[in-house]
């Protein structure tokens, strides 16, 4: 696991723990692994890489593109690059949260060649009252329509983009 803040990495050594895991753990950028070449059969990122077309507005791809190079870089021949991305929380339908991270959804499937597949990834609670409780933390105002209509389940979908890295 890499992640570029020690607060995550720090999160993740108490999810080891308890899950009794062995991985390891490191703190650094994926713009630019700490691995050799052609090293690992699956490279992953989950939830982060669409962080960068906000941190980069106008220079997203340039960003992103440098992370991709080393996934890509990484990965053995016939290994596989899986990326992991919100495609909305609060919708019955799978979208693209923002026009920042439509375009670069679609940079990923048109410039990089991923396919995308589409996961409903709902949170099912016990309550209503959970749910707004639980929800608004991370979203203040989705809390009121959960409210309003109701959702102890609520909708999520998660965008998982892979490709198979050619011999």
């Amino acid at each position: 696991c890499l992640d570029l803040h020690w607060d995550m990495l720090r999160e993740h050594k108490k999810q080891r723990k308890r899950q009794n895991g062995q991985w390891g753990l490191l703190q650094g950028d994926m713009r630019v692994l700490p691995f050799p070449a052609a090293w690992a059969d699956v490279v992953t990122a989950g939830w982060a890489i669409g962080h960068f077309t906000n941190w980069y507005a106008d220079r997203w791809q340039i960003q992103i593109g440098r992370a991709l190079r080393e996934m890509h870089r990484v990965a053995r021949p016939g290994g596989v690059v899986i990326i992991i991305e919100t495609l909305t929380t609060g919708s019955l339908t799978p979208a693209p949260p923002s026009e920042g991270l439509a375009q670069y959804y679609a940079w990923l499937e048109n410039k990089w060649g991923f396919i995308r597949q589409e996961i409903s990834t709902d949170f099912q609670f016990t309550s209503i009252d959970e749910a707004v409780a639980k929800t608004e933390f991370f979203f203040p105002k989705l809390a009121a329509v959960v409210r309003e209509k109701g959702w102890a389940r609520l909708p999520e979908w998660t965008g998982v983009w892979g490709k198979r890295i050619e011999a």
